[in-house]
């Protein structure tokens, strides 16, 4: 039940060994194989075949939203693109535990448009929408993948799906992303103090959002069942 960002990419150091990547952290690098030393080779996603019997093989038992696959190297700031342009897509948090730039959000332009390090309080549940015309991105309303997630913004509403929502960006670049702080969200743990006018209780959660250029009016959903 729970959605992951994969990325495999030979390292540039070695012409022997690869990186794997999860959610854009890396995570491992691996030194053995035959892979990794390969040429004109099949590779398959999804599957492992010790042999060429696929009634013994091993699959992958889950859905797979999109694969890219690149014929050349991609740079770090390449990489970072790629990841960011899938993590506003699918509502996929990158890891910034790695500190420095690891879990920034950039345009396809190398625009940061969400600094992991800046708003590290807030680095939870990230989501975005944005329209982005150099990577085709066109992400009208977006809702965190996170279990526990209860924040839905959208472009002018909220409709029953992204390609559902009519509203259109005015610009290109333009983005809003947004996290949380990640605290409690049960009513019988509601904060009574910090609270303006007459409200007498809030929500523990708090969240941040960061717009680059002009988004224009949107629409917030909370889902507080």
């Amino acid at each position: 039940g729970q959605t992951y960002l994969f990325g495999i990419r030979d390292n540039a150091s070695s012409a022997t060994s690869t990186d794997v990547f999860v959610d854009g952290l890396e995570q491992a690098d691996l030194v053995s194989g035959s892979f990794l030393t390969s040429v004109d080779t099949d590779y398959e996603v999804g599957s492992y075949t010790a042999t060429n019997d696929f009634l013994t093989a091993g699959h992958f038992d889950g859905q797979i939203a999109e694969v890219i696959s690149y014929s050349v190297y991609p740079t770090d700031a390449e990489h970072n693109r790629i990841q960011s342009y899938l993590a506003i897509k699918y509502g996929i948090t990158l890891d910034n535990s790695g500190g420095g730039t690891a879990g920034d959000y950039t345009s396809a332009a190398s625009t940061t448009i969400w600094d992991a390090s800046d708003y590290s309080t807030y680095h939870n549940d990230v989501a975005g929408i944005g329209r982005d015309d150099l990577s085709c991105l066109n992400q009208k309303q977006s809702q965190s993948e996170n279990s526990g997630s209860i924040l839905t913004i959208g472009l002018g509403e909220i409709a029953a799906s992204n390609g559902a929502n009519a509203n259109t960006f005015a610009t290109d670049n333009t983005f809003m992303v947004w996290g949380s702080d990640g605290d409690d969200i049960d009513q019988a743990n509601a904060n009574i103090s910090d609270l303006p006018g007459n409200v007498t209780e809030r929500m523990e959660r708090i969240w941040r959002i960061n717009e680059t250029n002009t988004v224009g009016a949107t629409t917030l959903q909370f889902d507080i069942s």
